[in-house]
């Protein structure tokens, strides 16, 4: 992998990561009784594993 490819790939990455961030912070709180539009569960699952990835690849 080139490091021009390498460096384009991580920042898709860190900008997935920075809008799950956005989405988890919109779902956290809400009011008694109401539901999220999405599960912060599996946002924060999702943002785990670019984390991971993250990691693995560019660590």
């Amino acid at each position: 992998m080139k490091l021009a490819e390498a460096l384009l790939i991580r920042s898709d990455m860190q900008k997935k990561l920075a809008q799950l961030k956005g989405r988890i912070n919109a779902n956290i709180k809400v009011q008694e009784g109401d539901t999220p539009s999405e599960d912060p569960n599996a946002l924060m699952i999702d943002a785990s594993q670019i984390i991971a990835e993250l990691c693995n690849s560019f660590g």
